[in-house]
This record gives C-alpha cells, structure tokens and sequence, in this order.
C-alpha cells in the first residue's frame, strides 16, 4: 500500500510526441515517449494528424528539431 502511495506522487517522464522524416521531408510516421527515437529523422511536434502522414509537416506543428545520435554516442553517467 505504501508503494501505490509513493507512486502517486513520484515525478514521471512526460511523454512527447515525435514525427519521422524521410529524406524529402515527408512525415512518415510517429512515435510517443520521454526521450527521442534513437535512429532516423525525428523532430518532436506539438500533436500527431495522421492527415500529415506523405505530407510536410506544417511550421506550426514543429517544436524543436531532435538530434540524430549513434548508439554509441549517449553520454554515460559519472
């Protein structure tokens, strides 16, 4: 009882919402979670449209370009 208790007021992950890119800037899918798809060409939205699906996402639904990283490349803890 005491753990149900605790998790309710723990700090979760926000979950944002990403589009994936092809290399003629179409969307071609999305993707929900705390942190960023490793591989690919996402860019965090502001909401998912399937209507945006084959289609250039429109300036306004941009929230911030998202870093393609390596695996390799994540920054380890000290």
């Amino acid at each position: 009882m005491m753990m149900f208790l605790w998790s309710l007021f723990a700090p979760r992950a926000k979950i944002r919402c990403f589009a994936l890119l092809d290399d003629k800037g179409l969307c071609r899918g999305f993707h929900q979670a705390a942190e960023a798809p490793v591989r690919g060409r996402w860019v965090q939205v502001r909401e998912q449209r399937l209507s945006w699906i084959g289609q250039q996402l429109p300036a306004s639904a941009l929230i911030q370009q998202v870093v393609q990283q390596s695996r390799g490349a994540r920054a380890l803890a000290a």
